[in-house]
């Protein structure tokens, strides 16, 4: 082995060293980076929004749709936010929207359902008489109709293009909250204090199931077809349709509950009106984590890669980790947060009762 051969060793040992050293670095710092949720963008409505906005693609492009409670429709680009039409009526609207195709859907609080062309904001069709409809619409899974409970103690069927009724159940009181599709049947819960589980084709009554108090929002299901819903006194219920409850709970410290409940990773997240946010083991009602957040929760709990995010009265919205219930980061939306947001990739719209619209990230800092 020559001289020069020899002298190559120490080098090369020293450039392995110096990769090694910096890799090692770089990994240390990617786990001491600490997660948080910033503001990539802001929009200013002329009133309150508290329908969840809507983020779905049309065409070729993504858009940020949000409904305002003095009747304002306004179709964004996303995340720039630039405007691209706005559709004015004298209605309230606070129900969740549906885009289907290049058709979005929402309806007011005056009963009123519209469907408007999402590419241009022109109106395609509308259908009054329907009543206060709160909760929001749900599609069918074969995207030709749509589900929807009102005020007026009615369940409808409604073809999404003639807006027709095709069929009508009628609960023993109102229906505050949407409607969830598992196979065959479509579930929801009315303020009779019932869970009703009907066929899809037809609206006929297939099973129901009593509690003690009213259901006043969208019940969750799993995998397995089991629903989970919150009573408005505080009980947290499993049931499994054609056989029973599974399990029923009413946690210590318990408060009235208006929002929806999320099933996620095994687990049942609840929020209630003290600002409390639980995790339930979704096999037998076990509690895994209490989180107080400090102020009264409507907000309906979403699921994203990096934990949960709830917002409160206080107009703090929160990303906790799902597993051990710790907040993992925060911010101060400065007003009363819309009933829900949009999810799209690490990005959160969500409205508040100033009039605006935050587009907000969760990044690592």
């Amino acid at each position: 082995m020559s001289r020069k051969q020899i002298n190559c060793h120490p080098c090369i040992i020293v450039f392995l060293l110096m990769i090694l050293i910096t890799t090692a670095c770089s990994r240390q710092n990617e786990s001491e980076k600490k997660t948080v949720i910033r503001l990539r963008n802001s929009v200013k409505l002329s009133s309150s929004v508290t329908a969840p906005p809507l983020i779905k693609k049309a065409g070729d492009l993504t858009y940020l749709f949000v409904a305002t409670g003095e009747g304002e429709i306004t179709a964004f680009t996303f995340p720039d936010a630039k405007k691209v039409w706005q559709y004015s009526r004298e209605l309230s609207f606070e129900a969740s929207m549906l885009l289907v195709g290049e058709t979005l859907y929402i309806a007011s609080l005056e009963g009123v359902l519209l469907a408007i062309n999402a590419m241009d904001g022109s109106l395609l069709k509308e259908r009054a008489g329907l009543g206060q409809i709160q909760g929001g619409l749900t599609m069918d899974p074969g995207k030709q109709a749509i589900y929807a409970g009102n005020y007026e103690n009615k369940f409808f069927k409604i073809d999404r293009h003639s807006l027709e009724t095709i069929w009508t159940f009628s609960p023993k009181s109102f229906i505050n909250g949407r409607a969830v599709i598992i196979g065959e049947t479509v579930v929801f819960g009315s303020c009779d204090a019932t869970l009703y589980i009907l066929k899809r084709a037809d609206g006929t009554l297939i099973d129901s199931a009593t509690v003690r108090s009213y259901i006043p929002s969208t019940p969750a299901t799993d995998e397995t077809g089991t629903i989970y819903f919150a009573g408005y006194e505080g009980h947290i219920s499993a049931y499994v349709p054609g056989e029973g409850f599974r399990w029923s709970i009413i946690p210590d410290m318990s408060a009235p509950v208006r929002a929806p409940v999320l099933y996620t990773n095994g687990a049942v997240i609840s929020a209630d009106q003290r600002g409390r946010i639980y995790s339930f083991d979704a096999k037998d009602g076990k509690l895994n984590w209490r989180f107080e957040s400090g102020s009264a929760i409507d907000f309906e709990t979403v699921n994203i890669d990096e934990g949960i995010i709830s917002a409160n009265a206080s107009g703090a919205i929160m990303l906790i980790d799902r597993e051990t219930g710790r907040e993992i980061a925060s911010y101060n939306l400065g007003a009363l947060p819309s009933l829900g947001a949009a999810i799209h990739q690490n990005l959160i719209a969500v409205g508040n009762a100033a009039g605006r619209v935050h587009i907000l990230e969760v990044v690592k800092k």
